[in-house]
C-alpha cells in the first residue's frame, strides 16, 4: 500500500550581487584499455530475482507551504577548496550543458572558524576558469545540510539542486529546492522552492537525489527521490523510518509526494527521467530486516501522466535480491534513454570488505525484467557507483576501488552487456581517493567527473574535477609533405609529429603502401614519430598510413602520399641495359620470386602501387601483343584523409 500527498510550493526569489574568482585547474586523466570484456555475473550468488511486487494507490493532502526570506540568508563565496580555513569538503555534486563550458559544482563543507557545516554552490561560464558561487548563512541554517544534488534541466541555462536538510532544522521536515537561472551569477539567478513537510509528519531525511528533463511545461521538469521518515497521527497507520519517497511537481505550485509503506529500512538512492519515453525511475538500498538481507527496491512511473494531472501515473515498484540472503544489494545508480535502463549496483557477500560493481541492465524500458554483467572481477572492495548515459546504447561510469584508494572509469556502447576494462583516474603522486557514499558525481553526458581525494600525508578531504571528454591525437608536419612529388629514392624515413591535446599517453603505428616499412610506439607522449624505410622505387606512388589510440580510447587515422623521382633508367628498363625486352620481365620474376636485385629502372610498370607478377605480364603483354608502354597508366595523387 503506498500514500501519496499534494502540496502547495512557493518560489522565493534571492537577489544580490556576485563576485568572480579564479578556479582551481583539473586534474589530468590517466586510464588505460578501451577494450569490451564480457564477464559473468558471481555464480555462486544466483541469478538475481523479483523477491515482492509492491502496489502502489494515491491518496491527496493539501498543506500549505511556509515561506521565508532567502535574500538576506545567503553569502558570496569561492570555492571553499580554494580558501583557508576549510577542513572537509565532502559530497561533491556536478553537473554542466553538454554543449557549453557552463556547469555547476557543488559539495558540503566545514568551516574550522565556526565549527559549522554548509554547502557552497559555485557556477562558471568559463569551463572553470573563473567561479561565482554562494551558501547559505551558516546562522540561519540550523545543523549541518549536507549531500547536495544537482542536474540540468535540459535547456537554456536553468539548473536545480537539491540537499539533505538536517534535523536541527525543523526535525529534517522541511523540503528545499533550488533554481539557478544563470550560473555566470549564482546569486542573482537564484531562486528557492520550498515545502513544509514537517507538518504532515516528516521528519530526519537521510538521503536527497533531483532529476530534470525538458519533458513536459517549464514547470514539469524534475523528481526527487529520498531515503525520509514519516510519522503519521492517524491511527492504525505504521510509522515509516528511512523509507523511499518520491516527489513530482504536477502543477507550477503542487508537487506529489508518493511512497511504499512496507519499505523502512533504506540507505542510499538515485533517480533518471528517460528524455525519450518520458518514464522515471527511482533506486533504493532496502534492508529486508526478516532475513537480513540487503536488497534493490525499484520504482518506475510515467511523468506524462504526473503532467496533467492523472492519478494514474504509477507504472509499477519491485523488489529484487539475490536467492542467498547472504549476498547483498548495496549503493545502487540508474542512467536510462529510449527505453535503455542500466543500474549499477554494488554486490557482496557477507564481508563489505570484498564487493564487485555489476549491472543490470535491458533495452525496453522495464524493471520486472534484467540480463546482468560484471564491471568490476577483481579481489578487495569496488563500490559507491555512479554512472551517466553518454549517447546511443554508451553509458559510462565511476567507482571507488579500495586496494589502491583511486576512482575509476568504465563505458559501455551496447547498453550494459559488457564494460570496458576500468582505467585510473589520475591524481597527484601519493594522493588518495575517499571511499564512502558519494564520493564522486558524473554530469550529464559523461562529461564531467568530481571527486573526494586527501593530498599526500594530510587527512583532510578535499574536492577535484576533471574534464572527461576527450580530443583524438593529432597530426601535422608530415614528412615527404602530402603530395610531394620527386622524391628522392635514397629517402631513408617518414615522420609525422602526433600531439594529444589533453596530454595523455597513446599508441601508434605507421604503415606504408607498397611496404617499405613500418613502425609503432605504445604509451607514448606527443612528438615526433620516425618510420624507417628499406629502399623506395622511383617513379612510385607510395600512400603511408598513421594511426593513433590514446589511454581514453580517442583515436584518429592520417593518410598521406608521395611520388618518387623518376629513375635514369626507362620505366620497366628493369635491368637497365636501355632497353625494354623479355630480359627486364624475367628480371622482375627474379626480383618477385628469387630475391633478385632491385629493378634498376622502375618495376611498377602497371602504376598499381606494387611490384608484382602483374608487372611482369605487363611488360610480357607489351613486347609481344602491342599493350600499352610501361608507366602509360595516369599517376594520380588522393586527398589525404585526416592530418
Amino acid at each position: 500500500m503506498a500514500s501519496s500527498v499534494v502540496l502547495v510550493v512557493v518560489a522565493l526569489i534571492v537577489g544580490g550581487a556576485d563576485t568572480s574568482v579564479s578556479g582551481r585547474s583539473a586534474s589530468s586523466m590517466d586510464v588505460h584499455g578501451s577494450r569490451g570484456v564480457e564477464k559473468g555475473i558471481r555464480r555462486d550468488a544466483g541469478v538475481p530475482r523479483i523477491a515482492e511486487v509492491d502496489e502502489c494507490h494515491e491518496q491527496h493532502l493539501s498543506v500549505r507551504a511556509r515561506r521565508t526570506d532567502f535574500a538576506r540568508h545567503s553569502t558570496k563565496y569561492p570555492p571553499p577548496s580554494l580558501s583557508k580555513g576549510v577542513r572537509e569538503a565532502r559530497h561533491p555534486a556536478i553537473e554542466g550543458n553538454i554543449n557549453l563550458d557552463t556547469f555547476i559544482l557543488a559539495y558540503d563543507f566545514e568551516n574550522s572558524a565556526s565549527d559549522t557545516t554548509t554547502i557552497w554552490w559555485g557556477g562558471t561560464c568559463n569551463d572553470g576558469e573563473t567561479w561565482n558561487g554562494l551558501f547559505l548563512d551558516e546562522e540561519y541554517w540550523e545543523g549541518f545540510p549536507r549531500y547536495p544534488s544537482v542536474d540540468y534541466w535540459g535547456s537554456g541555462e536553468r539548473f536545480y539542486g537539491t540537499f539533505v536538510t538536517p534535523p536541527e532544522m525543523n526535525g529534517g521536515g522541511n523540503f528545499y529546492e533550488l533554481e539557478f537561472r544563470d550560473p555566470c551569477h549564482m546569486q542573482d539567478s537564484l531562486r528557492v522552492w520550498y515545502i513544509d513537510f514537517e507538518g504532515n509528519g516528516w521528519h530526519d531525511m537521510k538521503m536527497a537525489e533531483i532529476a530534470c528533463a525538458q519533458v513536459q511545461t517549464d514547470w514539469a521538469w524534475r523528481m526527487f527521490c529520498f531515503v525520509w521518515s514519516r510519522t503519521s497521527s492517524a491511527p492504525g497507520v505504521p510509522d515509516y523510518v528511512n523509507g523511499p519517497f518520491t516527489l513530482f511537481y504536477n502543477s507550477e505550485t503542487t508537487a506529489l509526494m508518493s511512497w511504499v509503506a512496507n519499505r523502512s529500512g533504506c540507505k542510499s538512492t538515485s533517480c533518471d527521467i528517460d528524455d525519450e519515453t518520458h518514464l522515471t525511475y527511482g533506486v533504493w538500498d532496502w534492508f529486508n530486516d526478516s532475513i537480513d538481507q540487503w536488497q534493490l527496491f525499484i520504482r518506475q512511473d510515467f511523468y506524462d501522466s504526473i503532467a496533467v494531472g492523472s492519478q494514474y501515473f504509477h507504472v509499477g515498484n519491485r523488489t529484487w535480491s539475490f536467492p542467498n540472503p547472504l549476498w547483498h544489494i548495496r549503493h545502487p545508480a540508474v542512467a536510462a534513454n529510449n527505453n535503455n535502463v542500466v543500474v549499477l549496483v554494488e554486490v557482496y557477500y557477507s564481508d563489505t570488505t570484498d564487493a564487485e560493481i555489476e549491472a543490470w541492465y535491458n533495452s525496453q524500458g522495464r524493471i520486472d525484467t534484467f540480463e546482468f554483467s560484471s564491471v568490476t572481477n577483481s579481489d578487495g572492495f569496488q563500490g559507491f557507483p555512479e554512472i551517466q548515459w553518454v549517447t546511443d546504447n554508451v553509458f559510462t561510469c565511476t567507482f571507488y576501488n579500495e586496494p589502491d584508494a583511486h576512482m575509476y572509469l568504465s563505458t559501455t556502447t551496447d547498453g550494459g552487456a559488457t564494460w570496458s576494462e576500468p582505467s585510473q583516474v589520475a591524481m597527484e603522486e601519493g594522493a588518495t581517493a575517499v571511499g564512502e557514499y558519494r564520493t564522486a558525481d558524473l554530469s550529464s553526458g559523461g562529461r564531467k567527473l568530481a571527486w573526494e581525494f586527501r593530498d599526500p600525508g594530510s587527512s583532510d578531504v578535499q574536492v577535484d574535477y576533471t574534464d572527461l571528454w576527450n580530443d583524438p591525437p593529432v597530426f601535422s608536419g608530415p614528412v615527404p609533405e602530402h603530395g610531394a612529388t620527386g622524391v628522392s629514392v635514397s629517402t631513408s624515413f617518414l615522420s609525422v609529429l602526433i600531439e594529444d591535446p589533453e596530454g595523455h599517453a597513446f599508441d601508434w603505428t605507421i604503415e606504408t603502401e607498397p611496404d617499405v616499412g613500418s613502425d609503432s610506439g605504445t604509451d607514448d607522449t606527443s612528438g615526433v614519430k620516425v618510420c624507417t624505410l628499406n629502399g623506395l622505387d622511383s617513379n612510385t606512388v607510395y600512400r603511408w598510413y598513421v594511426y593513433a589510440l590514446d589511454g581514453v580510447g580517442a583515436c584518429d587515422t592520417a593518410v598521406y602520399t608521395f611520388v618518387t623521382e623518376p629513375s635514369e633508367f626507362g620505366c620497366g628498363d628493369c635491368n637497365g641495359d636501355g632497353r625494354i625486352t623479355i630480359a627486364d620481365a624475367t628480371y622482375l620474376v627474379a626480383f618477385i620470386y628469387r630475391n633478385g636485385p632491385i629493378p634498376l629502372g622502375q618495376g611498377d610498370v602497371n602504376l598499381d602501387g606494387r611490384t608484382t607478377i602483374a608487372d611482369a605480364t605487363y611488360t610480357v603483354s607489351y613486347i609481344y601483343r602491342s599493350g600499352p608502354p610501361p608507366c602509360a597508366p595516369r599517376v594520380s595523387v588522393p586527398a589525404a584523409i585526416g592530418g
